[in-house]
């Protein structure tokens, strides 16, 4: 008989043990779970190692601000004080000043560079 002559006497149910394929499935979905849980973690993982190195990258970069703060604040005083140096050098050599009081204001002017600096 070909398979067009088929008809619904020929037919027969026969009973399907599915145990096996239901078995297999309850463990690949726990694989499946396991799997996309741990990219989950390692992705996790990851992100908080990025963020810990960009917490001590910030750290980092505020200390250095601090120091350019710093270092511009005793550039000011250092220059304030070679221009009141001059004005002073000038002073002695134009008579307005005597030798000891060019000395008094020199000790003078240096403490504001040595506390800050």
């Amino acid at each position: 008989m070909s398979k067009r002559g088929m008809t619904a006497q020929n037919l027969r149910l026969l009973p399907f043990d599915d145990s096996q394929s239901a078995d297999k499935s309850m463990k690949q979905v726990p694989k499946a779970v396991e799997k996309v849980l741990a990219g989950a973690i390692r992705r996790e993982m990851a992100l908080e190692d990025f963020c810990a190195k960009q917490t001590s990258e910030i750290k980092h970069l505020n200390r250095l601000v601090q120091q350019y703060k710093h270092v511009r604040e005793c550039n000011a005083i250092i220059g304030q004080t070679r221009e009141n140096k001059i004005l002073r050098l000038e002073g002695l050599m134009g008579g307005v000043l005597s030798t000891e009081e060019f000395m008094e204001e020199e000790f003078v002017s240096v403490m504001p560079e040595h506390k800050v600096c």
